[in-house]
């Protein structure tokens, strides 16, 4: 069996994109926020979630800003906290 990267590298980023929103939607509307589901493949993701009321306008518009400077965040993260191959200095992934 051979792996498609392109394929793994397209599901893989979908995959954080789960846990980037999930964290921007408990930021922006509350620790109440549970995952109920998701959908995670090479074209997409869905990304099913508790919430007792409808989101408003202007939590919506925080929303959609929000993922993008998470990722930011991360990726920088990452990149100073992983030297060489990793764990070695005993950090840990943001997720």
């Amino acid at each position: 069996m051979k792996v498609d990267r392109a394929i793994r590298r397209a599901t893989e980023a979908h995959h954080s994109g789960t846990h980037v929103l999930n964290a921007a939607l408990k930021k922006t509307l509350g620790d109440h926020i549970k995952q109920s589901g998701s959908l995670v493949n090479p074209e997409r993701l869905r990304f099913d979630f508790t919430h007792f009321s409808r989101i408003d306008e202007a939590e919506m518009d925080r929303l959609k800003s929000l993922p993008i400077k998470l990722s930011v965040k991360t990726r920088r993260s990452k990149l100073a906290s992983y030297p060489g191959r990793g764990h070695e200095n005993g950090s840990r992934s943001g997720f």
